[in-house]
């Protein structure tokens, strides 16, 4: 791995690029909440493949999910703005129940979960 940027990584043919974010759990009723800060992967964009991996409170649960299927999502999520009124980023919010299911929370039009087991990387 060729590391591009803070947490921005390709492979060495800059055929795969990864961003990393991780965040520590949030209790939310009986569910473990994780928050993250989603902006477009500017140092990975002329990779052909892009993900986003997901450090859920530790190395042991990961998601590693395409760019190409989240970026699918994004009209559907919240969103923080800059003092231009611009998009500065997407809040991406997954959810985890006590039977390690871990879901996306999507806030628009209406409250949904989608689910994001397949993309779960089990060690």
């Amino acid at each position: 791995m060729v590391k591009k940027g803070r947490s921005a990584y390709s492979s060495a043919d800059n055929k795969r690029g990864f961003i990393v974010r991780t965040s520590r759990a949030y209790t939310q009723g009986d569910r473990e909440k994780y928050w993250f800060a989603y902006k477009k992967p500017s140092y990975i964009e002329q990779c052909e493949s892009k993900y986003v991996i997901y450090g859920c409170k530790n190395e042991n649960t990961l998601i590693c999910l395409p760019v190409d299927v989240l970026e699918q999502w994004l009209e559907n999520l919240n969103v923080s703005r800059d003092n231009n009124g611009d998009i500065s980023h997407w809040h991406i919010v997954i959810l985890k129940d006590d039977e390690n299911n871990m879901n996306l929370l999507l806030s628009k039009p209406h409250i949904q979960e989608i689910s994001l087991n397949e993309y779960m990387m089990n060690y």
